[in-house]
Formats: C-alpha cells, structure tokens, sequence
C-alpha cells in the first residue's frame, strides 16, 4: 500500500516547558496541505502547536517520517517561520527575535515531487497578547487566534469582534488565542446587550490547551440581566473534564448548589440597574488558584462597578490560565479591546 506517515514534533530546550502531544481524536493537530497522490493521506501529529515562546527562546524543530509506495524516496524541506530554510529532518535551533505569530512548516517531497506538509503555530511574544480588532479583516492566523471548530460565527463589525451561536455549551465557541501563561490578568470589553428582554451570557475562557476542548478550563461568566432589574453579575464555573452538566461547578459561591442557568448565584459579585447605554470592561486576575474579579464602565469612571476576590476551594484547583479565549452562550455579542498579561515570575 501507498502510504507516508509524516511525525513532527517540536521540543523546546528552555527549563520549564513541557511537551504536551494532542491525542484528541478530533481535536486540532496541525494544519495538513495538500496531495496529489494517490496514496491515502498522511497522518500528522504535532507537539507545541499552539504556542507560546518568549523572545529569543531557543526552539528545536525535529520531525520524524517514513515514506512508502509511491512516495518513497522521500526528501524534507522547512520553512521555519523566520525567514530561513532547511532541509532535512533535524534542522536545528531556532528562536524568533520579534513579536508575531510563525508558522513553521515541514514538507515532505516524494519521488514523483508530491508535496505534503504540517505547520505549527507559535506565538513569540513579550508577555503580553493584545487586540483591539479595529481593522477591515479577521485574518485569525495572523492575529495569533485559534477558532473553534464548532458552528460558531465570528467577524468583525464597527471595529469590534462579533460572535454569533446557538450551541448552549460554554466553552465550545470559545476563540482562543494561541500564546500560554500559568498566572493572567485578562481585560475585555463587552458591548452592553440593547435587548433588555433577552439575557445574555459571555465568558472568559481560561482552557489548558485549545486543541483539547474536552479537558477541564475556568470559565468567568458575565451574566447581563433582563428588564426590570438590568443587572450584570460576575461568576466562575469550573468544568471538569468528567462534568455532565453544561455549566460546571460555581467555585466563586462553594456554598450554592448552582443547578440552572436562569438562578442567580447568592454570594457572587452583583450589581443591579447596570445602564443599558454603557460597556462593560471585565478585568479577570488568576494567580495560583486565586481570583480577582471587576466589572465597570470602560468611559464612567464614577458608574458603580463590581469586584470579587475568593479562591478556588476544590480539592484539585487547575494552579494554571493556560489558553485564554472568549465565548458566548448563545446568541450575539460584540468584544472589543481585549488584552491578557503573563504574570509569570
């Protein structure tokens, strides 16, 4: 039989990283491009997609392939993201010198000059991930964002992020950016619902690793409340990898057994008569398994606001951001400038 097995796998050399292959059976891996053989598809797993390397990190890229049928011989060709080429299995090191996203690819020729190749998608960056989406196109890739591979629609109007679902599972719409932190500070701007009939729920998403959809995350729920009360309330939801339920465990109230989506969590961070006309700027702070939370007018200063300090008080808190990305319950709601800051020692 016709076949390539094409392997790659990309290890940092700097104290403290990890490797962590993506084994999900749907759950992302690397970007394939395409064939022309008639041998069945190759199979690519990747290690360190969706990345995150501080200026100047050494990187070492190394692949693994073995080519069968018509493809044998095989020759490997990188293109590593900053400019530079090599060909081979083992290129060596390489770090990136400025900010961006980089994709490196490996491809793989074979004797009849069919290409097939995997890209990563690594992030060097400062320590901190910033967008204020005021620009004509999405361009997720170039911006270091990660889509959800559900139905879920994000585009962009009047320079603000727009995302549109109907899934009612938090989490799964969640746009995720590609840079990792253990400790965050995470700000965004949501545009106030105008539907006062219609309550909403936006989150902020604090996942593992973005490819693993299935595997615990915190997620920080702004709940906007309906006519006559128009209150906003902030909460956070641990979901377990294990949970049956949509929603999760409340770890911000561990007094309330929190069972439906409509029922206001007792002890979290509300205020009530929230104006209709104003934003609202979510500011979420993890430090270990400890939170600060806020919400408040992003241009009136003197409108009440909320906050709310606790920690994680399961047996097994997550001591990790991870991924931060956002979502939205379902149906429609607009983000704007929204940032996140390693607070990594």
């Amino acid at each position: 039989m016709n076949r390539l097995t094409l392997l790659v796998l990309l290890a940092t050399l700097a104290p403290g990283c990890h490797n962590a292959r993506d084994t999900d059976p749907d759950g992302g891996g690397p970007t394939e491009t395409g064939t022309n053989d008639p041998a069945p598809a190759p199979r690519i797993a990747l290690d360190y997609d969706y990345r995150g390397l501080r200026l100047g990190q050494a990187l070492e890229l190394r692949g693994e392939a073995s080519c069968a049928g018509s493809w044998a011989p095989c020759s490997y060709e990188w293109a590593l993201g900053n400019g530079q080429t090599a060909t081979g299995l083992t290129p060596g090191k390489v770090s990136f010198t400025k900010v961006g996203f980089y994709l490196p690819t490996l491809t793989a020729v074979s004797a009849r000059g069919t290409r097939h190749s995997a890209q990563a998608h690594l992030a060097a960056w400062d320590g901190t991930f910033r967008d204020d989406f005021n620009r004509p196109a999405l361009d997720l890739d170039q911006r270091g964002w990660r889509k959800p591979d559900e139905e879920t629609k994000w585009t962009l109007e009047q320079d603000r992020l727009t995302c549109e679902t109907a899934l009612h599972r938090p989490g799964s719409s969640s746009l995720t950016a590609w840079p990792e932190a253990r400790d965050v500070r995470v700000e965004v701007t949501v545009r106030r619902n105008p539907d006062p009939t219609f309550d909403r729920w936006t989150d902020v998403i604090l996942r593992l690793h973005p490819t693993k959809r299935s595997r615990s995350f915190y997620r920080v729920r702004l709940w906007e409340e309906t006519a006559p009360n128009n209150g906003i309330e902030l909460a956070v939801f641990k979901i377990e990898e294990t949970s049956e339920t949509q929603h999760g465990v409340l770890i911000s109230d561990p007094t309330q057994a929190w069972s439906t989506k409509a029922e206001r969590c007792k002890s979290c961070a509300y205020r009530e008569g929230y104006p209709r006309g104003e934003d609202i700027r979510v500011v979420v702070s993890l430090v270990g398994s400890e939170f600060e939370l806020s919400a408040s007018s992003p241009t009136q200063p003197s409108t009440p606001g909320l906050t709310q300090k606790f920690k994680d008080p399961s047996p097994a808190p997550h001591l990790y951001a991870g991924h931060v990305g956002l979502a939205l319950f379902e149906g429609k709601a607009q983000f704007d400038d929204f940032s996140y800051r390693s607070l990594d020692p």
